[in-house]
């Protein structure tokens, strides 16, 4: 890399203007001990504070605004998907429980009438009655649940992924 050379009025621009910086910092350090503009000093200081939180939000880390929304935006995918997950095993629990009410009542009849019933007669209709009637949208629900709640997890995940690392995952 080649350095090219100031000149002389450069230099002297360069001079005059850091002067004049350690000239105003003189002035507002002397300001800051003047008790008539503590005041006007609290209200700048207040400005500043609220200024610097408010750059938080519209910068790009994990505490940004635009961070936070996808962040809750997922949250709430993934709660809209465990809402789909209950409505339909409501709706499937209403059949199963009906189908299973009447293996129930089948095999209450079969004992009230002597005939002999085993524990895995009733285990295995209990089981048919309940898997023939689970819904084709209920495992289509579950797999869309477990998506959006793990693209949360990954999202929530690369926010506490350091930068460095964030360029070779």
């Amino acid at each position: 890399m080649v350095r090219s050379r100031r000149t002389p009025e450069e230099m002297i621009a360069e001079a005059k203007a850091k002067i004049e910086r350690l000239e105003a910092k003189r002035v507002m350090d002397e300001a800051e001990s003047h008790p008539d503009l503590a005041y006007a000093l609290e209200c700048l200081n207040e400005i500043t504070k609220n200024m610097v939180d408010s750059n938080k939000g519209l910068g790009t880390g994990p505490q940004s605004f635009e961070t936070r929304i996808k962040s809750h935006s997922l949250w709430i995918d993934e709660i809209e998907a465990a809402q789909e997950v209950a409505q339909i095993q409501v709706e499937d629990g209403k059949v199963i429980a009906q189908a299973i009410r009447s293996v129930i009542g089948e095999f209450a009849t079969k004992i009230a009438n002597g005939q002999s019933v085993t524990k895995e007669e009733v285990q295995q209709a209990t089981d048919a009655a309940w898997n023939d009637n689970t819904s084709d949208e209920y495992s289509i629900a579950q797999v869309a649940f477990a998506d959006r709640q793990r693209a949360r997890m990954e999202f929530n995940d690369s926010k506490r992924m350091p930068k460095s690392k964030e360029a070779t995952a």
